[in-house]
């Protein structure tokens, strides 16, 4: 199962506020793909996922284009 979160042009902290909210709402093993141009929110996001336990990638798609790849453990 895989949910996407578009955060394009949303001010932290409010994409890892839905990242969180979305990762209580899914079954473990559910990858959430959130894509932003906030490199803020990566970092937020990142060292939110480290923290949980929760398996993350970070891929760039463009100059300011990001998406995190998060498996809710």
């Amino acid at each position: 199962m895989q949910r996407r979160l578009d955060m394009v042009g949303v001010a932290c902290p409010l994409p890892l506020f839905e990242v969180q909210k979305e990762m209580n709402l899914v079954p473990s093993g559910t990858v959430i793909v959130v894509e932003t141009a906030q490199s803020a929110a990566i970092a937020n996001i990142v060292e939110w996922a480290k923290a949980e336990g929760h398996p993350y990638q970070v891929i760039v798609k463009d100059r300011n284009l990001w998406e995190i790849h998060l498996t809710k453990r």
